[in-house]
Parts: C-alpha cells; structure tokens; sequence
C-alpha cells in the first residue's frame, strides 16, 4: 500500500500521499481496475482521487493493462481516469462480438 486516504467503502487509497509516492517509480506494467470502460470515453472511476491515482501510476509504467469484466464494458464512471489511447492492453470475459470498439481504439484485447 502505497498510502494516502482510504475513504469509506473504498478499496484504494488516495490523495497527496499516495501520488507523491508514485512519482518517484516506474513500473512495466500498471494493472488498473475499472469502474468503467468505455472504448470512446476510456477507462473511469467513481471518485476523482481514484481517477487522479489512475493516472499517476499510469504515467509511471511502460503499459497499462485494465482488467475489465463484461459487466464494466461500455459503463462512463463519473471521472475520466485514462482516454483510450493510454490504454495498451484489457483483459475481459465480454464476448468476442462485444470487444470490436476497443480493437479499434488499438487496445489488444485478452479473452480470459
């Protein structure tokens, strides 16, 4: 746990702390979960220091991989985390027919 702010019902933490802790890493690869994923929108969260976290630990990796269950497919969560072209890879359940607007963003899609 990189520290910061564990709000209620949360499962990440967030704020200041946990951002200036990323600063100073970089990683391979950033594996973000999603409250939605959108293959125009891109991928969101419901709190914006959710959103913000995103995106320092994606700005610290070489590629981002999202792992996204049918279910958050085509869902705008209320902040903007990442636009598509930041996403390199989605690991998914979604049928193969559901997965078109994503391939056409450039993500490789991983059927899991």
């Amino acid at each position: 746990l990189i520290g910061g702010l564990l709000p209620p019902g949360g499962g990440v933490a967030t704020g200041a702390a946990g951002g200036s802790a990323l600063a100073g890493l970089r990683a391979g690869i950033a594996v973000l979960g999603a409250c939605g994923l959108d293959p125009d929108f891109g991928l969101s969260a419901d709190r914006d220091g959710e959103a913000r976290l995103k995106q320092a630990m994606a700005a610290a990796a070489a590629a981002v991989i999202v792992p996204a269950s049918a279910a958050k497919l085509g869902l705008r969560a209320r902040y903007r985390a990442l636009v598509p072209s930041e996403i390199d890879a989605v690991i998914t359940d979604a049928a193969p027919d559901a997965v078109g607007g994503y391939l056409e963003q450039g993500m490789e899609v991983i059927h899991a």
